[in-house]
């Protein structure tokens, strides 16, 4: 149940707390979105939004503006009838993971989120192939135990991650994956796997005239040169960026296709950012701020630069405003190879 006034927000949950005993309440507020959760032993119970912002927009009538366990308003004060126990407050919105890890804890007392200190690291990962669906175990150190904290890339695309620990991840080889080293990023930090991830399918064990479609052509800018395919929206399709030196710009072609089909209507109209002047060259989708999304960077041998934009996309869109504007940093001359990543 909720209700929004003029100076606040109400959020209950739909049955009272049961008397006599423990319960553990959490309380989130997304301050971007105004999304507010309340959560019942580590479960969500309840959700609503709201434009009223605590503390900063509080009526100063209303002292002291932030309680917990009673509140005072036009018509009294009401104070809660019991005991309250490790109280906690945090500087941002905790995940659904992270409140119930706090809950699990139960005697073993108060269980701050994890933080894990150092830089990720992967050693192995095994099996060094498969299918879409089936499951691989990353070993290394520096995971993060909750499974929803470590964002995990086989090559273009995200996997899910179904278990956890410091040392260990079980994660699920998405539809969509490519070749290429898999990537664990952990508190915007990003570790890469010395060998390449070989997703595989089924096949006829053959290839002949009839092995491939007939050849789909896609409109694109004067010029077009390198080609990356990387899933840059975090829908879990793999889109298409294309560079052009001649006219100084890329062009995205976001994934809209639906399994088995792939025709002109499967990518949605393209997408172009101009880069300024230059003759870029070498292009690369990587994981450069830590924040979970797939960026793009260019070498740029005319004017020997590297450009870097930051992915600011949400999943199902690509727009001109999907990536910041471009962030160039200057580079020795005549730049043309890109360093390999381990």
């Amino acid at each position: 149940m909720a209700a929004t006034f003029s100076d606040y927000t109400v959020l209950r949950t739909p049955a009272p707390l049961p008397t006599g005993q423990w319960k553990h309440v959490a309380a989130t507020l997304e301050g971007a979105t105004g999304d507010m959760k309340l959560y019942v032993d580590g479960v969500l119970a309840a959700q609503t939004n709201t434009t009223v912002r605590p503390v900063g927009d509080l009526d100063p009538a209303y002292a002291p503006g932030l309680g917990i366990g009673g509140h005072s308003g036009t018509y009294g004060y009401f104070p809660f009838d019991g005991m309250i126990d490790e109280i906690s407050l945090y500087s941002r919105a905790l995940e659904p993971g992270e409140i119930q890890a706090i809950y699990t804890a139960g005697s073993a007392g108060k269980c701050a989120p994890t933080v894990v200190p150092g830089v990720p690291v992967i050693t192995s990962f095994a099996p060094s192939s498969g299918f879409p669906g089936s499951t691989v175990t990353v070993l290394g150190s520096n995971f993060s135990p909750m499974a929803a904290s470590n964002i995990v890339y086989f090559g273009a695309v995200r996997a899910v991650v179904t278990a956890a620990s410091a040392t260990s991840l079980t994660v699920l080889v998405p539809a969509g994956a490519t070749y290429g080293p898999i990537t664990v990023t952990v508190d915007g930090l990003t570790a890469y796997s010395n060998a390449p991830f070989l997703p595989t399918f089924t096949g006829a064990a053959t290839i002949d005239s009839s092995s491939l479609a007939p050849r789909l052509d896609l409109p694109a800018v004067d010029g077009p040169g390198w080609v990356v395919i990387a899933d840059l929206d975090g829908d879990g399709k793999p889109d298409l960026t294309v560079n052009s030196g001649s006219s100084h710009s890329i062009s995205i072609y976001r994934n809209i296709s639906i399994t088995g089909s792939l025709v002109a209507g499967s990518f949605a109209p393209r997408v172009d950012l101009p880069l300024g002047t230059g003759g870029e060259n070498t292009m690369v989708a990587a994981e450069v701020d830590g924040d979970g999304k797939l960026d793009v960077v260019l070498v740029d041998r005319d004017v020997n630069r590297l450009v870097i934009l930051r992915n600011l996309s949400t999943p199902g869109s690509i727009t001109a405003g999907s990536f910041a504007a471009p962030v160039s940093l200057p580079v020795g001359a005549d730049p043309r190879v890109w360093p390999s990543v381990t």
